[in-house]
């Protein structure tokens, strides 16, 4: 089966409110939902005048393909995947299903591994095919703020690097927009492993991909090794 796209890799997570939360998961499940489809199916797709999609009048051979992205998204998102319409659509139609008692054990099934990975009793699945492709934008992401940052400690700032990090993604998010978008676990990384950045900005040439292979590592509960080996198999 094709590898399938984390949604929660996409979803910007700082200060997200119920509703936008909602808002993004139900608009990365449509996409998904699509590109499961057929040229044709797509095509027959029924919607209305505004142009959203009519769900309930979508024909039902395509909903298998919703209810299987819904269960592998489930592993990454938890409870908060309920917050969709969508999901709660078609949790809805499984009450009357004769598959439906199967589907809800398979759903909670999924929300208990996301327990299991949120409390670190089991690892991050490292599955996403995007995931490579989000490591070369962070790199080089990270390439120019270090070298931003080792300017900024040569002409005497007197910030802490942890600091300058934080100003520099805050100030240009636009440059750094996966940096930015992950700043507070950026910090967390920072607080957590404090000998980390300075070496980097007051002596040693940095090396951006060492440093996001530590930060995901440090993030997820993975080891460095054995992620970096991951996420280079899923290279296109």
């Amino acid at each position: 089966m094709k590898l399938q796209r984390q949604i929660i890799a996409h979803i910007p997570h700082k200060g997200m409110t119920r509703d936008e939360w909602a808002w993004c998961i139900e608009r990365e499940l449509m996409e998904l939902w699509k590109s499961a489809m057929t040229a044709a199916e797509r095509e027959a797709l029924p919607y209305s005048e505004d142009g959203l999609l009519i769900v309930d009048q979508v024909p039902k051979s395509l909903y298998p393909k919703i209810d299987r992205i819904i269960l592998e998204q489930a592993e990454t998102l938890g409870w908060r995947i309920e917050l969709a319409a969508l999901v709660q659509y078609r949790k809805s139609d499984w009450d009357m299903d004769p598959k439906g008692p199967e589907m809800h054990k398979k759903f909670g099934l999924a929300c208990a591994k996301f327990a299991r990975i949120a409390q670190r009793k089991r690892l991050p699945p490292i599955t996403d095919p995007d995931q490579w492709a989000v490591k070369q934008e962070t790199v080089e992401e990270l390439r120019v703020l270090l070298q931003n940052l080792r300017a900024k400690v040569a002409i005497g700032t007197k910030s802490s690097p942890e600091v300058l990090f934080s100003s520099t993604a805050n100030e240009s998010p636009e440059t750094y927009p996966h940096v930015a978008a992950n700043l507070e676990l950026w910090q967390k990384f920072f607080h957590d492993h404090p000998h980390t950045l300075r070496p980097m900005a007051v002596g040693d040439r940095p090396k951006p991909a060492a440093l996001y292979d530590e930060f995901l590592a440090a993030s997820s509960g993975w080891e460095v090794g054995s992620l970096r080996q991951t996420i280079s198999r899923l290279k296109p």
